[in-house]
């Protein structure tokens, strides 16, 4: 079985009604994916973070969790800068960095956080049950 240290607590988060996590994870994820400028993602960071603390969790293992989700975004910043077109920033030989694929980049950075970090104590708090419905057996789904 799969442990996930963030699921189990005693907070306002954890004792939602599993249907209403998974309403306000998509409406989250949706409204985050959606930004196109800087400021509202910042602000959906800022909701992750109270959410966090709503919920509890070790900072630290939080800080590891999202050093692990934000590995993959380093790449992005090795590729992004350098493939768009715009006023240049930086120049490493051939290749020249530009000020608009650095904000991209960062725009990148700033909503991938808040889309993953807030969910961490949100999984449903149930465990996989066949209930007579195959579909309800791998969703995980309450009899």
């Amino acid at each position: 079985m799969l442990d996930e240290p963030f699921a189990r607590g005693d907070s306002p988060i954890h004792r939602l009604d599993p249907r209403s996590r998974v309403a306000m994870i998509f409406f989250f994820t949706v409204a985050v994916a959606l930004c196109r400028h800087l400021a509202a993602p910042l602000a959906a960071l800022g909701v992750g973070v109270i959410l966090m603390s709503l919920a509890r969790l070790d900072p630290l293992a939080v800080g590891r969790r999202l050093l692990a989700v934000n590995f993959f975004i380093f790449f992005l910043w090795l590729v992004l800068p350098f493939s768009l077109p715009g006023t240049p920033v930086l120049t490493l030989g051939p290749l020249t960095a530009t000020r608009q694929g650095m904000a991209l980049a960062l725009l990148v950075t700033v909503k991938s956080t808040p889309w993953s970090a807030p969910f961490w104590p949100w999984p449903p708090p149930w465990t996989p049950r066949f209930s007579g419905r195959p579909s309800a057996a791998w969703a995980c789904l309450p009899n």
